[in-house]
């Protein structure tokens, strides 16, 4: 019983500590989020063979070498890399 009630409140203080740590903003990060612009480009992306539309898009990260990440809901293939100009690189 003791053991259930420990693993509960570590549980429990490990969610508080992340649910926090998502309150701290990171050094600069506030400063280069509010100097960005975005600017939407139509059919930007070439997409596979045999794929015809985007799925719903859950999220986009850029690598360190430029390399775009698009993670999606399509069941073969959730995460796809482009590059700067669009050409699909992998899934």
């Amino acid at each position: 019983m003791r053991t259930k009630i420990v693993i509960g409140l570590l549980t429990v203080t490990a969610a508080i500590v992340a649910a926090l740590m998502t309150l701290l903003p990171l050094p600069g990060a506030l400063g280069y989020a509010a100097a960005a612009t975005y600017e939407q480009v139509e059919n930007w992306a070439q997409l596979p063979q045999g794929m015809k539309r985007w799925s719903q898009a859950t999220g986009v990260d850029i690598d360190a070498h430029g390399t775009i990440y698009v993670s999606h809901r399509h069941y073969a293939m959730p995460i796809m890399a482009f590059d700067g100009n669009g050409r699909f690189l992998r899934s």
